[in-house]
């Protein structure tokens, strides 16, 4: 992925959600978190501060829209949410 210019990202994209956020933005229960990341259903976390992990929002809709194209191709997809 190219990179872009800090001056050009927006400061959604650089909006970091801790697994409590990312598990409310799925309705999930936060260990569901962890069976996700086992299974590639959502990307490692962005930053791990504290042994907390974090994900750029961006990071998250890039992988929902990923999934999305992959449903749509016909391809398996090993969950259907998030």
């Amino acid at each position: 992925m190219p990179k872009i210019p800090p001056d050009q990202v927006s400061t959604y994209d650089r909006q970091l959600l801790s697994a409590r956020r990312v598990a409310d933005r799925y309705s999930v229960h936060i260990r569901t978190l962890s069976r996700w990341l086992a299974r590639k259903i959502i990307p490692p976390p962005d930053e791990t501060i504290c042994e907390r992990r974090y994900w750029y929002a961006a990071s998250l809709d890039a992988a929902d829209r990923r999934r999305t194209l992959e449903a749509g191709n016909g391809k398996t997809a090993h969950h259907t949410t998030p």
